[in-house]
């Protein structure tokens, strides 16, 4: 048959995801699968040769009432026409060739358990997914690891499994309502624990003599920006990186004496440091003595200080 959403969801390079429902009966069944490509008619042209051919010699020549006399047509034509007569393309008779391969079927089960109904959901950024107009959420990570997922869902539950159908990811209780976010508890994501380790870890790099000085510095940045205290520790990260630990604590502590709680007053007073550390500056020039005789005998005029004081006095007046 024809690849299917009702059949395959993905064929995921080889690794082909079917849908819960196929997949379950699949398994029950025992069945290897063989999925075609699309538009690939070398991979499934007998099988679609094999429907044209009863298209094209049976059912135009026929007519019928019920759906038993076409049924009962059908079988007579293949006893006598359609499984009688040799193939044009294998020059074998087909009723002959299926009793060579009668030996290598397996018997079908009697009994198909019942299956539970399934659908398919794409997994939100959030981690969450939609049904019936509300948003029901997922571990974190689910987003990458399961971007699809399916579904099943009782009167009062519903189930969401991996795209196989084989893992559970979480179970909640039906909404009644619209519109709203249902969460688990285990679903939230412990974000002052994670900035706790991450805070940690960069305190572990840091001069160890001054650990208590940023701890303290840290804090208070905590405190001012908590809401984006992760993007500030994620710049210091950074910056442990490319400047030298004396710039960095130097200027910490420019910072903290002047009340700037941000990385960014952190990073230009660190930048400014160095730049200053490396300006070079010229060298002293030498004074030389003076040589000419004419000017170090030179006698310059000098003026008697009552005449300042004369000048004085009139422009007082």
């Amino acid at each position: 048959m024809d690849q299917d959403s009702i059949i395959v969801v993905s064929e995921n390079k080889g690794d082909i995801i079917f849908t819960h429902e196929f997949e379950q009966f699949k398994n029950q069944m025992g069945l290897n699968i063989w999925v075609c490509h699309k538009a690939d008619p070398e991979s499934k042209g007998m099988v679609e040769s094999t429907v044209k051919f009863v298209k094209r010699n049976f059912l135009p020549h026929r007519f019928f009432m019920e759906e038993e006399d076409l049924n009962e047509s059908f079988l007579a034509w293949l006893a006598r026409t359609g499984n009688a007569k040799v193939h044009g393309t294998t020059k074998k008779v087909p009723a002959q060739v299926f009793e060579l391969e009668r030996e290598h079927l397996r018997a079908v089960q009697s009994k198909i358990n019942n299956l539970s109904p399934s659908i398919m959901r794409t997994v939100r950024k959030d981690n969450t997914i939609l049904y019936n107009s509300n948003r029901y959420s997922l571990p974190q990570g689910t987003y990458t690891k399961h971007p699809e997922v399916t579904v099943t869902a009782t009167q009062d539950e519903l189930a969401i499994y991996d795209a196989f159908g084989n893992d559970l990811l979480a179970r909640h209780s039906i909404s009644p309502l619209r519109g709203t976010l249902i969460k688990l508890t285990e679903h939230r994501r412990d974000k002052s624990a994670s900035l706790d380790k991450l805070e940690g870890q960069i305190l572990e790099g840091l001069d160890s003599l001054v650990t208590d000085q940023w701890k303290a510095y840290l804090r208070k940045i905590r405190e001012h920006k908590p809401r984006y205290y992760r993007d500030h520790l994620t710049m210091l990260r950074q910056l442990t990186l490319e400047l030298p630990f004396p710039t960095l604590e130097e200027a910490m502590h420019y910072c903290a004496d002047r009340e700037l709680y941000s990385i960014n007053d952190l990073k230009s007073a660190a930048e400014y440091i160095g730049q200053q550390a490396t300006v070079v500056q010229p060298p002293l020039l030498e004074i030389q003595p003076i040589s000419n005789p004419t000017i170090v005998n030179l006698n310059t005029q000098k003026r008697k200080l009552s005449d300042y004081q004369y000048l004085g006095g009139d422009t007082h007046e």
